[in-house]
């Protein structure tokens, strides 16, 4: 290699260094470490421990930022002002006790005066620095506080006015700076860029304390940023599990967040747990809602947000970032929601047009008398007897209810093409309890499939002992053996019909489950030729006989119903 290229290999490398230490801070990083488990707890695995938070981690996804806030950055320098300043005292201590030990030795007066001097410079040098560092630790609080101030008020740039000679360095800093945002942002990384990667601090460590300066130090040290520590209990097969997320240095809890769930569905249960904290994680910030709502004299007008009535005074509503749901109601006006994930820092313009509610009545006719309690579209239906029932609707779909007196029940819906006001449709029952029901075809289903399986091995063989007389008779074409073949054929076509018909009744006990499987999905209704009125209810094939009855009277002749197809039409 030149001299020359020597050279720039040199620069190339102070460069990629000094780009490296600009942006090494660049990342804020998220870890887990295994979650303890409550005395009350019984029968949770081990595997649990380690698998939740994993999850956790895996569901918060690696492409996320941080909203460094000022009050989050402060307690990042005052955690380097504390640690300078131990430094610092543990030199003052080791300087005084040097100090005092120079009696000890075997100096002169002038020598030893000399030396005492010297030693005093020194510890009031670093005295004057930690003095320096509370100081400063002092004015940087201070900025905290009021850049802080400036962020609460929705204000995220920092004013400053500049010398000429400031701005030429700040000239020279941008080129690396973007600009002075008081909200750094910040990408998320995990802990050794591995969700499986659990961080396990010190135990000893941890029984001082989360906030301990060694716990602290111990995490710090790992470059985390935020961790996650959590409690699982349990009760049959049902866990709940508490996760609480640590900020550092500080020693922060930034978010404590709970979430129960079967532990068959761990996904689900650890999906719920990571949006829970992704707002906290990422900081987001505040968002700002205006509303338009139309009509504007709607009678009673509500506004709920997450549940939450709220007034409607306001001009605008600031939320935390985050998925919210919206939910509008007025007198004779539909009710209005909807569910977003608001992004922070943002204006969201939402005009809400309610409209209006139509009510109408139209008429469920059951196949079969019962005495129950209707549903429809979460509303009591009037009933009218144990066969006829009104139900509310609106010109969509009507998801309903039935739910008899002993406690079982079963969904339909009527479809748009059948609503209609005044419009009858008539709904087949379910007897039978659709989980008792489905078990039932399940074991059946599975003795098939068992009966399929058993056939098999007499069919397998026989088919073996018969192909095996086969080749015996082929070597030896005695009567003997022709009679043996022709025992073992029998046999094996038996086992054959034997295997095929278990096959059959397996394949019709899979069918009949899979229609059972499918019954908890809600019933479609089906047309009724029921006519009701409310002064008494007459079917439509009465209807067709009185008026042929009348037209036969009319005509003097005696003919046929079926020539009046066209009434029933």
């Amino acid at each position: 290699m030149t001299k020359k290229n020597s050279s720039v290999f040199y620069i190339f490398i102070i460069f990629i260094l000094t780009f490296n230490c600009l942006y090494a801070d660049d990342n804020w990083v998220i870890a887990a470490s295994k979650f303890g488990i409550n005395k009350t707890a019984i029968s949770i695995s081990d595997s649990l421990i380690t698998m939740i938070p994993s999850a956790i981690l895996e569901n918060l996804g690696t492409s996320l930022t941080r909203s460094v806030t000022p009050e989050e950055a402060s307690l990042q320098n005052t955690y380097d002002y504390q640690t300078e300043r131990l430094s610092l005292y543990l030199q003052l201590s080791s300087a005084y006790k040097t100090r005092d030990a120079l009696v000890l030795q075997n100096y002169s007066k002038k020598e030893l005066k000399k030396k005492i001097k010297e030693q005093n410079e020194k510890i009031l040098e670093i005295e004057k620095k930690i003095s320096d560092s509370i100081e400063e630790e002092k004015e940087a609080l201070l900025t905290a506080r009021k850049n802080q101030k400036l962020v609460d008020e929705g204000d995220y740039r920092e004013e400053k006015l500049l010398t000429e000679g400031q701005k030429w360095l700040y000239l020279f800093k941008n080129l690396f700076v973007k600009d002075n945002n008081l909200i750094e942002e910040k990408t998320i990384s995990l802990y050794n860029n591995n969700s499986a990667t659990l961080y396990a601090p010190d135990s000893n460590y941890l029984e001082e304390g989360i906030e301990s300066y060694n716990f602290q130090k111990q995490v710090v040290s790992a470059k985390i940023n935020c961790l996650l520590m959590g409690n699982i209990s349990s009760y049959g097969d049902y866990i709940s599990v508490q996760v609480d997320a640590w900020l550092f240095p500080g020693a922060k809890k930034i978010a404590s967040v709970m979430e129960v769930g079967s532990v068959k569905e761990i996904d689900f249960l650890t999906s719920a747990l990571a949006n829970k904290l992704l707002p906290y994680i990422t900081n987001a910030l505040p968002v700002k809602l205006e509303l338009d709502i139309n009509p504007k004299d709607a009678e009673n007008l509500k506004f709920y947000m997450d549940d939450v009535l709220q007034n409607l005074d306001m001009k605008d509503y600031l939320i935390q970032s985050g998925s919210h749901t919206l939910q509008f109601q007025a007198d004779n006006y539909k009710t209005a929601y909807a569910t977003y994930n608001f992004e922070g820092n943002r204006i969201y313009k939402i005009e809400v047009n309610l409209s209006p509610l139509n009510e109408a009545f139209m008429n469920l006719q059951l196949k079969q008398p019962l005495q129950a309690n209707l549903f429809s579209n979460g509303e009591s239906a009037a009933k009218i007897d144990d066969s006829i029932s009104r139900i509310k609707i609106d010109g969509n779909t009507v998801l309903g209810q039935l739910v008899d007196l002993e406690g079982n029940s079963s969904t339909f819906y009527i479809p748009p093409s059948l609503v209609g006001e005044n419009k009858t449709v008539m709904l087949k029952i379910k007897k039978h309890n659709e989980k008792d029901y489905i078990d039932k075809r399940r074991k059946w289903m599975y003795g098939a499939y068992s009966s399929l399986m058993i056939s098999l091995m007499p069919k397998f063989f026989c088919y073996g002992q018969y192909a095996e007389a086969v080749g015996m008779y082929g070597v030896n074409s005695s009567e003997e053996n022709l009679q043996n073949a022709l025992k073992w054929q029998k046999a094996n076509t038996a086992a054959t019909c034997l295997s095929v018909g278990c096959g059959i009744f397996f394949g019709y006990e899979l069918v009949r489950y899979l229609l059972a499987a499918n019954s908890v999905l809600p019933q479609k209704v089906q047309k009724s030729k029921f006519v009701y009125s409310e002064e008494e209810p007459v079917s439509a094939a009465e209807n067709i006989e009185d008026k042929s009855e009348n037209i036969s009277e009319e005509s003097g002749e005696n003919k046929d119903i079926n020539n009046y197809e066209n009434i029933e039409e």
